[in-house]
């Protein structure tokens, strides 16, 4: 079974089939568009302020139940590419906080965040509250799949968003990245 939530694998269990698991390659990632000059993300310390102010660990443990693990990159430990001496960021609010400051950001500022409702939205949700808490205020907005899939095609998504990716990247699809 694939895209399995971890709160659902005790009920397999329970129903005498054995659960499994393995190193796979499934993303959660959030993009932003840093091209604009007037978005606050055109700056590399707000963009790092984001990574050190989202404490992925937590994530991991409280809504994903301790499956997964936080990665640096679109390469994961299975894939061709993948490099263990590439370190994601530390969780650092303080220095998320002060990163924003010096980018002009003392106050923090608002963002919308595109998620598919095709996907588990918590992970967002949980993003939106870790970054509100270093000022970046985060309103969700979700859209169906096909529009969702028409906006990042058309780059019509706001200028932050919720992705996911799955499986084995052949290296010619991680140009998406």
């Amino acid at each position: 079974i694939q895209d399995l939530p971890p709160d659902q694998i005790q009920t397999l269990v329970n129903a005498g089939l054995v659960v499994k698991s393995g190193i796979t390659t499934h993303l959660t990632y959030f993009l932003v568009t840093a091209d604009d000059p007037e978005s606050p993300f055109s700056d590399v310390r707000v963009r790092q302020a984001i990574n050190y102010a989202v404490d992925k660990q937590v994530i991991i443990d409280t809504l994903l139940l301790g499956f997964g693990a936080p990665i640096a990159s679109p390469i994961g430990p299975s894939n061709l590419g993948y490099d263990p001496g590439v370190e994601p960021y530390p969780y650092d609010p303080y220095l998320a906080r002060n990163l924003l400051a010096e980018a002009g950001y003392p106050d923090g500022f608002a963002i919308t965040m595109d998620v598919c409702t095709c996907d588990r939205n918590d992970l967002a949700l949980a993003v939106a509250s870790q970054l509100a808490e270093v000022g970046i205020t985060v309103k969700l907005r979700e859209i169906e799949l096909g529009q969702f899939n028409d906006n990042w095609n058309g780059r019509a998504q706001s200028s932050m968003f919720r992705a996911r990716w799955g499986g084995s990247p052949d290296p010619n699809s991680i140009e998406l990245f």
